[in-house]
C-alpha cells in the first residue's frame, strides 16, 4: 500500500512537471518543430542508438564469458529484458534483474550481480566524466548565475567520480554487524560476501569494460548528433558526445519514474542557455524518450515468455 502511494505521488509529480512546461513553452512553435522533423535522421538516432546496445550485449557477454559458456543470444535478450524494466523502476535499478535471467542458465547471482555492478560502476565514471566537461563546456557559454549553477553541477559530478573509483579499487564494503542484525541477515550476508569475491575476480576486466562503454557512450552521443540534426539544431559535434551523458544522468533521479519531467526540464534550460530554444529542447526529449521506449520493448520476448511466466506463478 505503501509503495502503491510513492509510486502514485511520483507519477503525480512527473505530470505536474510536464504540465508546467508546456505552459511555460509556445505550443504554436512546439507544432512547428515537429512538423518539421526529418524522419530519416530520426530513423538513423535510433540505429545508431541500437548499435550502442550491441556493444553493451559484446561487453557483458565477453565479460561473463570468462566463467560460464553463454550464448550471445541469451545476453542480447537478458540485456533488453533488464533494459525495460530499469526503465520503470526508481535509478533504473531494475536492470540488474538480468541476473535472473542468467539464472536459467546456472550463472549464480553473485557472479552475474557482480559483472552488471561492475559494468554499470564503469559505465557511471566514464558518464560523469563526459558529464563534467559538458558542464565546463556549458559554463564558458552562460552568464555569471548559470556559471554558479554549473560549477555546482560539477563538484556532484566529481564526488560520483571519486566514490565510484574509491568502490572499484576497495570492492565492497562490508558492514557486517548492520546486516546479521537484519531480517535473514546471515543468508544475506553470505550473498555480499559471495558478491565480493566475485568482484574482485572479474575486476582484472575493468580495461576491456571501460573501451567497450566508452564507445557505446560514443555511440549513444552520434544519435543524439542525429536528433539534432532532424530537428535542425545547430550545435557542434562534440556537444552532444558531452551532452548526452549529463542529461541522461538526470533519468536515474528516482523523485519520477524513469526522471520524467526533470530530464526535460534540464534539455530545456540547457537549450534555451545555449540559444537553440526551449521549444526544440523539450521536443528533443520527447525523441530521445520515444526512441528509448521502443528499443526496450524488446524486452518483453523474455518478460511474457512461457517460462518466465511459469517460474513466477
Amino acid at each position: 500500500m505503501n509503495f502503491n502511494y510513492k509510486t502514485l505521488l511520483k507519477i503525480l509529480l512527473a505530470v505536474f512537471l510536464i504540465a508546467f512546461i508546456l505552459y511555460n513553452l509556445k505550443i504554436d512553435v512546439l507544432i512547428e518543430t515537429v512538423q518539421e522533423v526529418n524522419i530519416l535522421w530520426i530513423l538513423l538516432g535510433g540505429l545508431l542508438l541500437f548499435s550502442a546496445h550491441l556493444i553493451i550485449v559484446s561487453r557483458i557477454k565477453y565479460v561473463l564469458g570468462k566463467f560460464y559458456k553463454i550464448s550471445t543470444k541469451k545476453v542480447f535478450w537478458s540485456h533488453f529484458f533488464g533494459y525495460l524494466i530499469g526503465q520503470i523502476t526508481p535509478g533504473k535499478l531494475g536492470y540488474f534483474s538480468m541476473a535472473y535471467a542468467f539464472k536459467k542458465d546456472k550463472i549464480p547471482y553473485p557472479l552475474s550481480t557482480s559483472v552488471l555492478l561492475l559494468c554499470q560502476l564503469v559505465s557511471f565514471t566514464i558518464q560523469m566524466i563526459l558529464a563534467g566537461f559538458c558542464v565546463i563546456y556549458l559554463a564558458s557559454a552562460v552568464e555569471t548565475t548559470g556559471i554558479i549553477y554549473m560549477l555546482l553541477i560539477l563538484g556532484w559530478v566529481l564526488d560520483v567520480i571519486v566514490l565510484t573509483l574509491l568502490f572499484l579499487k576497495y570492492g565492497t564494503w562490508k558492514f557486517t554487524g548492520l546486516i546479521k542484525r537484519l531480517p535473514k541477515g546471515m543468508k544475506l550476508l553470505k550473498f555480499i560476501n559471495s558478491l565480493s569475491r566475485d568482484f574482485s575476480d572479474i575486476k582484472r576486466y575493468v580495461p576491456v569494460i571501460f573501451i567497450l562503454t566508452f564507445f557505446s557512450w560514443i555511440a549513444g552521443g552520434i544519435s543524439w548528433w542525429a536528433y539534432g540534426m532532424a530537428l535542425g539544431v545547430d550545435l557542434p559535434f562534440f556537444v552532444y558526445i558531452l551532452l548526452n551523458p549529463l542529461i541522461s544522468s538526470l533519468t536515474f533521479i528516482p523523485i519520477t519514474p524513469g526522471g520524467i519531467g526533470i530530464a526535460e526540464a534540464g534539455n530545456v534550460l540547457i537549450f534555451s542557455y545555449l540559444g537553440i530554444g526551449a521549444e526544440k529542447g523539450f521536443i528533443f526529449m520527447v525523441l530521445d524518450r520515444a526512441i528509448n521506449l521502443i528499443i526496450s520493448l524488446l524486452g518483453l520476448k523474455v518478460l511474457l515468455s512461457k517460462k518466465f511466466l511459469v517460474s513466477k506463478k
